[in-house]
């Protein structure tokens, strides 16, 4: 379900929210579980926007995400690779969610080297995952060429 919100655009996936604000920012906020359909579902809508308003940061909340299937793991790796995607950073999981997340797209990296290109990041608070993106921009922006990390 998508609403206009005074922000930007926001969709609904099952429990889980994708909001775009201006300029370029998709926040998501992951609540509960999370499958391999809904996740496909929040990369299909953010390769929607990308398409629909070029380069596009993601700043996902996970501080209250549940259980990532491992096919929902597997359907984020195709998430580096979205044309127009200029990063992600994830913000709010306790330790072993980071640990999972890096070890994840460590793993698509290695199997898959194509499959995740663009700059990730993992930081604590929401603050801290803005400043990155508003950093990164600036970069970019300028031309200076990010490598992929996590």
């Amino acid at each position: 379900m998508t609403s206009p919100t005074k922000s930007g655009k926001m969709v609904h996936i099952g429990e889980h929210s994708l909001t775009l604000e201006a300029p370029d920012l998709i926040v998501s906020r992951a609540v509960g579980d999370m499958s391999a359909a809904e996740m496909t579902r929040m990369i299909e809508e953010v390769m929607v926007w990308c398409r629909m308003h070029g380069r596009l940061f993601w700043a996902a909340d996970i501080s209250r995400i549940g259980v990532i299937t491992p096919d929902a793991r597997k359907a984020s790796a195709s998430l580096g690779n979205i044309p127009g995607f200029g990063g992600c950073v994830i913000f709010g999981g306790s330790f072993h969610q980071r640990l999972v997340t890096t070890l994840t797209v460590t793993a698509a990296r290695l199997l898959l080297p194509r499959s995740i290109t663009a700059p990730m990041a993992y930081v604590v608070t929401e603050a801290e995952a803005r400043a990155w993106v508003s950093h990164l921009r600036s970069r970019l922006d300028v031309g200076v060429p990010q490598q992929a990390s996590l």
